[in-house]
């Protein structure tokens, strides 16, 4: 548990086998639809999620808060901009890590889904309790990585592996805290 909270926050996020969660050009096409529905699935039993400002941008070009799985999900954006929300009853903007969580305390779990420098700042600040990194078979050289640039180092013990697809896999590791 994250320390000083009764929750856990959890990153769940597809990735390549080499650590990618988007090509170069955001593009996310590669993400099979049994992963979208597992994503989906996990985001919906805990209410909530915590995105960075592309992504959150990227959703809504896509109608992707029009799919009934998302569409009342509460949903918090961390930016350094304001920025405006196409829905204010169910999305709200953060400028912290911290005041992300503070934003989302009635939740048991808060569901941390990307990107890579939102992923990061959440590690880095060692709020991270759980990673669910779903492993699509694909690699591509250049693109967003799950992880930007960060100065962190955090140990992990695995819980689970799950096979969720012929070439698709689910690891599900717990921060180790010290």
């Amino acid at each position: 548990m994250t320390a000083g909270a009764n929750r856990v926050v959890a990153i769940y996020i597809a990735i390549t086998p080499n650590g990618m969660i988007a090509k170069r050009d955001d593009n996310t096409t590669w993400i099979s639809e049994i992963e979208w529905g597992m994503f989906s699935r996990f985001v919906n039993d805990h209410g909530n999620m915590v995105i960075g400002k592309r992504t959150y941008e990227i959703l809504v070009a896509n109608d992707e808060f029009k799919r009934p799985e998302l569409g009342s999900i509460r949903t918090v954006v961390l930016s350094d901009t304001r920025i405006d929300v196409h829905d204010p009853t169910h999305v709200s903007i953060a400028y912290s890590p911290g005041e992300a969580l503070s934003q989302l305390e009635e939740f048991a779990t808060v569901v941390i889904a990307g990107g890579g420098n939102m992923n990061s700042s959440f590690m880095r600040e060692g709020l991270v309790d759980e990673l669910f990194l779903d492993i699509e078979p694909i690699v591509f050289g250049s693109g967003i990585r799950v992880f930007d640039d960060a100065d962190f180092e955090v140990n992990l013990e695995l819980v689970d592996v799950h096979r969720y697809a012929q070439n698709g896999v689910q690891l599900h590791y717990r921060v180790k805290r010290t």
